[in-house]
């Protein structure tokens, strides 16, 4: 006959500390935890999960179970939120209180984006440009795996030498930046202008 029973349960992560996550990465939450009590024995079941936004303190989601929880959770958001993982035994009244014993424990998610875009320069490579004429350019776009997925447009910067009056060879140079400010690869298009016109002699 068990009196009283104040002991609460014991939690097993499948993972401890902090996890370091690449954003847009298909990634598990984890919920393969499980929980057991001195008296009860097995009580995985009655795992839940808090998942909050350390910055913000925006609660996602409040003792979920874990499918649940692994459903709200994913890595298009960036920053460190705090798991934390709650068990309890079926002590009842017989428990601290008169309530069930209660334990959680917490882990800590980060998700960073230090993914770089990529520059697509859009049309003709090199580029041909009639001398006096005005060149031109048909620009570029540039790419992110998270910006894309949460369809920020990314704008793209060109710096150019381009001479419309003197035939020669130039450069367009196209640079951008994501949202978390990680740099693309500089792209370069050639750009040639050519004297192709054929000049009348007056008499």
């Amino acid at each position: 006959l068990v009196l009283d029973d104040t002991e609460a349960p014991t939690i097993t992560q499948c993972r401890t500390g902090n996890v370091v996550v690449e954003a847009t990465a298909h990634w598990d939450l984890c919920t393969s935890d499980t929980a057991v009590d001195g008296i009860d024995g097995d009580v995985s079941d009655t795992l839940t999960y808090t998942i909050q936004d350390l910055k913000t303190g925006l609660v996602m989601c409040r003792k979920a179970k874990g499918a649940i929880a692994n459903g709200i959770f994913n890595t298009l958001s960036t920053g460190t939120f705090v798991v934390t993982v709650h068990a309890h035994d079926h002590a009842g009244m017989y428990g601290h209180l008169y309530s069930d014993n209660k334990v959680s424990v917490e882990r800590t998610i980060t998700v960073k984006d230090t993914t770089s875009p990529a520059v697509d320069i859009q049309g003709a490579m090199p580029a041909v440009s009639e001398c006096t004429a005005t060149y031109v350019d048909a620009g570029a776009r540039c790419s992110d795996t998270l910006d894309d997925a949460l369809s920020l447009t990314i704008p793209v910067a060109h710096t150019t030498d381009v001479n419309d009056l003197v035939p020669g060879d130039y450069a367009v140079a196209y640079d951008c930046r994501d949202s978390h400010n990680n740099a693309a690869k500089q792209l370069t298009r050639n750009v040639l202008v050519r004297d192709t016109t054929d000049r009348k002699s007056v008499v």
